[in-house]
């Protein structure tokens, strides 16, 4: 094995001009592959996909969903049973129905139709919407509202908290369909349009986490940046040579290509929350290469000639 490494570092060595064109043709490839390099955040892709809950959620996914959007209104100064605040909760349920990639079916708060309350008749038990198909205004259509609220355990257990001072708005996202940036967005608008000097408006879910993650990317590019010109500074003060300061930089800038070049060619979108990884990778590829170009000066110290020095390095 020592022999062959031998062979092989004095075959490249020799052939320098080929392993030069074959080393630039190959980064040329992958570099073509950066065109469709894209940050993005799958879900699915980040669920275990031998876990028997992850299984389950799969077969059946009516039956609850993560990439849901929660929104709470609270009223600041009472409970929710007011003109004001039953519209809010009317006017945001219907604004989030228009979020790009919402699924309409899998919305729900006290002004939907999927709350409802029983109320037992002659003919058997009756299932209404707690909300019909305006919001209650007058004292005795907003009293009549409460009085079906306490006729709804889930609704009172689920959508309205137990002071009844604030009430819960979901919205779940279709996965093909969701762009966690540009639903996020519309969904924080109408979050800051709600609140007033009466209501706070909380936002909460997984789609929202991502979300935030999107709106600071271009604060974390920055601190990439800062990070790399750091480790460069460290670098030039470290070696004190060209070809020492040049060499690991363009050794890292090609390993980014050939890892963000092969992402773009097999279409596999990166997630934004593992960004750190290609940075940690880029800092080692520093350490190799730094540790490679003291070992050559050591050799040719010795040597003093180059082609041998990066054959023995090598």
């Amino acid at each position: 094995m020592f022999s062959l490494r031998f062979r092989i570092a004095k075959w490249v060595m020799n052939h320098r001009g080929l392993s030069a064109a074959v080393f630039a043709l190959v980064t040329l490839f992958f570099g073509i592959g950066l065109k469709d390099v894209k940050l993005d955040t799958i879900f699915s892709d980040l669920l275990p996909r031998d876990e028997p809950y992850v299984q389950v959620f799969k077969d059946h996914p009516n039956f609850g969903n993560p990439l849901t959007f929660t929104l709470m209104l609270q009223r600041k100064d009472g409970d929710i049973y007011n003109a004001e605040t039953l519209s809010k909760v009317w006017n945001l349920t219907r604004d989030i129905d228009l979020a790009p990639g919402v699924d309409h079916d899998q919305i729900l708060s006290i002004s939907t139709e999927k709350a409802r309350y029983a109320e037992a008749t002659p003919f058997g038990i009756d299932m209404r919407p707690l909300m019909g198909d305006s919001v209650p205004t007058s004292p005795e259509e907003i009293a009549d509202f409460k009085t079906r609220v306490e006729k709804s355990p889930n609704a009172r257990t689920f959508l309205i908290s137990a002071d009844q001072s604030a009430t819960l708005i979901n919205a779940t996202f279709i996965e093909s369909r969701l762009d966690y940036a540009e639903a996020f967005k519309y969904v924080q608008g109408l979050v800051v349009a709600a609140r007033d000097e009466h209501h706070n408006v909380y936002l909460a879910g997984q789609p929202a986490l991502t979300g935030w993650v999107f709106t600071y990317k271009q604060e974390m590019f920055k601190i990439f940046a800062i990070t790399l010109t750091a480790l460069v500074v460290a670098l030039a003060l470290y070696m004190r040579n060209v070809v020492g300061i040049v060499t690991p930089i363009v050794t890292s800038i090609v390993a980014a290509i050939w890892g963000f070049g092969l992402t773009g060619w097999i279409k596999s979108p990166i997630e934004p929350l593992l960004m750190v990884v290609p940075l940690l990778l880029v800092a080692r590829s520093f350490s190799h290469c730094v540790q490679f170009t003291e070992r050559y000066y050591e050799i040719y110290a010795h040597l003093k000639d180059r082609k041998q020095a990066a054959e023995i390095t090598m």
